[in-house]
């Protein structure tokens, strides 16, 4: 079912997006809302998505606890990605972070920072529907116009051809036709005549050149970022003081996460808890992220193309995980690595991540505390030793200070040589 008004808010501001809603559905304008618009059992992320894309409006209701909500970037970006008009709200007076300017810096905004917050929301209503009757009357024109509350889209434009110069007739002989013969009176008509045909074809090949070059394919402009810098993942902080020997080979099924059901068009999906498309590895706990690069967070992964974000597709706690059970001999010893991640472009984001690590009955925490700027991986491991011949091995995300992603790469569970 379409939608006109998608409400993107952050969980902190549920009571003012409640009444945003209720207001506006008083007014005859139909609202999608979460929780309350996702359907019992289907995927969240998902439904967030086609939320976004089946409305004309997605209503910002815009706050400190927004400001620094991944989540709402990514929904303000999907909305900017698929041509739908954003209308921010602000409800405290703050500026947007600079992961926001992007797509809202030239937006007229709606304010609402006076207590109480209902004596404005009859005006946000009057206003909202004042955009959706412009769009419903004239949708060519937003389709040829860029528009601020849209992603820009650039046509490069053909140069137009130079006008031919037109040849002056020649000024009117003085002289007359009499006393010409009739046979040079047909050669001058046959000439005239000739001269129109010639001149004929260059007026059509003129109006030829004229004519519009077909539209080319829009380009999205776009700012241009240095890229991120990776952290060389070679310090490990081990939680065991074994000696490293040689290491087997890994006996976990696609470590760095790289083969499975990745639906291509979105540079992340989200995976609800019990999913296994990700190849040899079931999610558990809450949602997560499933990320590949390139990507709008200019996250890259650590290794390969894609990479998981354990903190998926909202803000706080519980975070997500992932196990993978493998075959293990009793006795032996292994060695469980993997990298950590954050992108610390965003002064907001910034922070450190924790996430616990279980190998069998063992589960040990470990924190990575970033310093620097961009995408910055490091590698954790700790030594076990097997106590059956299997044993699950599972990484779940417990900690994300400021906001920062969690981000998981690069598993392996290797036998230590003795």
């Amino acid at each position: 079912m379409a939608h006109d008004v998608f409400i993107s808010y952050s969980t902190e501001d549920k009571p003012a997006a409640d009444a945003v809603c209720a207001i506006l559905e008083k007014s005859d304008v139909r609202c999608w809302i979460a929780p309350r618009d996702i359907m019992p059992g289907a995927d969240w992320g998902e439904s967030i998505v086609n939320g976004i894309r089946s409305s004309r409006v997605l209503l910002l209701v815009f706050s400190t606890n927004a400001n620094k909500s991944r989540q709402i970037k990514r929904e303000v970006e999907i909305a900017a990605d698929g041509g739908v008009t954003i209308v921010p709200l602000r409800i405290e007076n703050i500026l947007p972070t600079e992961s926001f300017k992007y797509f809202l810096g030239n937006i007229h905004w709606l304010d609402a920072l006076t207590p109480p917050l209902e004596k404005h929301l009859q005006e946000v209503a009057a206003k909202v529907k004042a955009i959706l009757n412009t769009e419903s009357v004239s949708p060519p024109e937003k389709a040829d116009r860029p528009s601020a509350e849209t992603l820009k889209v650039v046509y490069p434009l053909a140069p137009k051809p130079a006008e031919p110069e037109r040849e002056k007739p020649p000024p009117p002989s003085s002289g007359g036709t009499e006393g010409k013969s009739p046979s040079k009176q047909a050669i001058a008509l046959l000439a005239i005549a000739a001269a129109l045909v010639v001149g004929g074809l260059i007026y059509v090949a003129i109006r030829a050149s004229r004519s519009p070059p077909p539209h080319p394919a829009p380009v999205a402009a776009v700012t241009s970022t240095s890229p991120p810098v990776i952290a060389t993942p070679s310090t490990e902080e081990k939680k065991t003081e074994a000696p490293a020997g040689n290491l087997g080979r890994n006996l976990l099924t696609n470590g760095s996460f790289e083969s499975g059901t990745f639906v291509r068009g979105p540079d992340f999906i989200s995976l609800a808890p019990g999913s296994t498309a990700i190849d040899g590895w079931t999610t558990f706990n809450a949602e997560l992220a499933w990320g590949t690069t390139p990507n709008s967070a200019n996250i890259i992964a650590s290794d390969g193309a894609r990479f998981l974000d354990l903190t998926g597709f909202h803000d706080s706690s519980p975070y997500g995980g992932v196990t993978q059970t493998v075959a293990t001999t009793i006795g032996k010893r292994y060695r469980l690595s993997f990298d950590l991640g954050t992108q610390e472009d965003d002064r907001i984001y910034r922070g450190p991540i924790s996430v616990s690590a279980t190998a069998g009955v063992i589960t040990i925490p470990f924190t990575f505390n970033p310093s620097g700027a961009g995408t910055q991986w490091r590698s954790f491991s700790f030594d076990f030793t097997a106590a059956s011949a299997t044993t699950p091995i599972s990484i779940l995300g417990i900690r994300s200070a400021g906001g920062s992603y969690i981000g998981l790469d690069r598993v392996s569970v290797s036998e230590l040589a003795p």
